[in-house]
C-alpha cells in the first residue's frame, strides 16, 4: 500500500517542504503581526519613521561598471533631492570603467562640489569598490546605490528619517520592477518580486528583517564593517553585521527606486547570482543561523535558506508522485498538475504573448525561481560559493 512505502513520506514531506516555504512562512508572520499588532498598523517600516529631528549627514556611495548610459541621470536624481544641500556628498565609486563613465562623473563633479569621482584602475567588484570608498567618505549615515535604479525625489529623506531612533542601524528602500512604459511588470521576476516585498514588509514590522534591496540602502557609518572580497550579497551581509551589533533593519516602503526589467536571460543570471550570494552568506555567517540565535536564525533559516532547496524537494515531489501515481486517484492529480505547471511555466518563460495569463505568468516565475536555485546549487557544488559583480 501506498500509505506503508517510502515513496509515501517522501511525498508528504516533500508537500510540506515546498508548502511551508511558499505559504507557510509569509502565513505565519501574517498572524503574528495581527497578534502582536492587532488591528493596528505598525510603525516599523512606516513612512516619516524620525518625526521632525535634526537630519543626518548623509554620504552616497553609488558603485558603477561601465554605466555611462545610467549614471548622468542617477546623478541627476540625487542633486535633485529634498534634502539640504550641505548635509550631502555624493561619492562615484567607478570598477574599472572603460565606456566614458568616469568622464561623465568628472562633468558632474566640475559643476557640484557635492559629487566626487573615485576610478579604480582594477576590476575589484561591488563590495571592495564600497570597502575603500567608505574611509572617505564623512557622513554619518551612508547611502549605497547603484547607477540603473530611478528614485524619487524624497527617498533620500526617506530614509534618513528613520535615523532619529538610536535603535535604527540600517534601512533599506522598496524597489519596483517596471516594464518600458515604466509601469510596475507583473512578468515572472516582476511578479516574485512583489512577493517578496510582501515578507520583507512583515519582517520589517516584527523585527526580523535580515536583508533589504542592495539597489538602496542606507547605513550608519559607525556601524560598517568591511564586506568579504567577493561577496554579492553585500546589502544581507551589511544588514546581519548591523543586527549582530544589536541595532534594528527597517523597510521603507515609502522610499521608492525603480528598475526597469531586462531581458529574461539577465533578470535569470542575476537571481542565480543572488542565490549563490545566499550560499556565501551561509558560510560566512554561520554562527548566526544556530537556533539560539532566536528570530535571526529564525527568519534566515525560513527566508534564506528553505528556498536553496526547494529543487531538490520538487524533484522529490515528482518522482513520489510517479512511483505512488497507480496507487490512489490524489497522486495521479498531484503527478499531472505539477507535469502541468511547469510544462506552462516553461512555455510562459518561452513565449511573452502567453504571459498575458495570470495562471501561465504565476507557473513562469514559480519555475524561473526555482530553476536558477538548482544552477547556483550546481555552481556551488562545482566552484563553491564565489561570484564576481561586473
Amino acid at each position: 500500500m501506498a500509505e506503508m512505502s517510502g515513496w509515501y513520506w517522501l511525498f508528504w514531506l516533500a508537500v510540506a517542504y515546498v508548502s511551508f516555504t511558499y505559504f507557510g512562512y509569509p502565513a505565519l508572520l501574517a498572524a503574528w503581526r495581527q497578534i502582536r499588532f492587532g488591528g493596528k498598523q505598525s510603525t516599523l517600516g512606516a513612512s516619516g519613521g524620525a518625526g521632525n529631528a535634526a537630519l543626518p549627514h548623509i554620504s552616497v556611495i553609488l558603485t558603477v561598471r561601465n554605466e555611462a548610459n545610467h549614471v548622468g541621470v542617477k546623478l541627476n536624481d540625487f542633486l535633485r533631492q529634498d534634502y539640504p544641500a550641505e548635509l550631502m556628498e555624493i561619492w562615484v565609486a567607478s570598477d574599472q570603467s572603460t565606456d566614458g563613465t568616469n568622464d561623465v562623473v568628472a562633468r558632474f563633479a566640475e559643476q557640484d562640489p557635492r559629487v566626487h569621482l573615485v576610478a579604480y584602475g582594477e576590476n575589484i567588484g561591488k563590495s571592495e569598490a564600497i570597502n575603500r570608498t567608505m574611509p572617505l567618505v564623512t557622513g554619518d549615515v551612508v547611502v549605497m546605490s547603484d547607477a540603473r535604479q530611478r528614485i524619487e525625489a524624497d527617498t533620500v529623506s526617506r530614509l534618513a528619517a528613520h535615523f532619529a531612533d538610536p535603535k535604527v542601524g540600517l534601512v533599506g528602500a522598496e524597489m519596483t520592477l517596471v516594464d518600458a512604459s515604466g509601469k510596475p511588470s507583473s512578468e515572472c521576476t516582476g511578479l516574485y518580486w512583489r512577493y517578496e516585498r510582501a515578507i520583507r514588509r512583515m519582517e520589517s514590522q516584527l523585527n526580523l528583517l535580515t536583508g533589504v534591496s542592495g539597489a538602496f540602502l542606507a547605513i550608519r557609518r559607525s556601524l560598517f564593517r568591511s564586506i568579504p572580497l567577493g561577496s554579492y550579497c553585500e546589502d544581507v551581509t551589511l544588514a546581519l553585521y548591523t543586527r549582530e551589533a544589536g541595532y534594528h533593519v527597517r523597510w521603507e516602503p515609502g522610499a521608492r527606486i525603480y528598475e526597469q526589467m531586462r531581458d529574461p536571460y539577465t533578470e535569470f543570471r542575476r537571481k542565480v547570482r543572488t542565490l549563490v550570494g545566499n550560499y556565501q552568506l551561509l558560510s560566512q555567517f554561520w554562527p548566526m543561523y544556530l537556533p539560539w540565535r532566536g528570530r535571526t536564525a529564525f527568519a534566515l533559516i525560513c527566508h534564506k535558506v528553505c528556498r536553496l532547496f526547494i529543487p531538490l524537494a520538487l524533484a522529490t515531489l515528482y518522482v513520489a508522485s510517479v512511483a505512488l501515481a497507480l496507487t490512489h486517484p490524489i497522486y495521479m492529480v498531484a503527478l499531472v498538475g505539477q507535469t502541468a505547471l511547469y510544462a506552462a511555466g516553461g512555455a510562459g518563460i518561452a513565449f511573452a504573448v502567453l504571459r498575458r495569463s495570470r495562471v501561465v505568468n504565476a507557473c513562469g516565475a514559480f519555475c524561473m525561481l526555482n530553476w536558477a536555485a538548482l544552477v547556483a546549487l550546481v555552481h556551488v557544488l562545482r566552484h563553491g560559493p564565489r561570484i564576481q559583480w561586473r
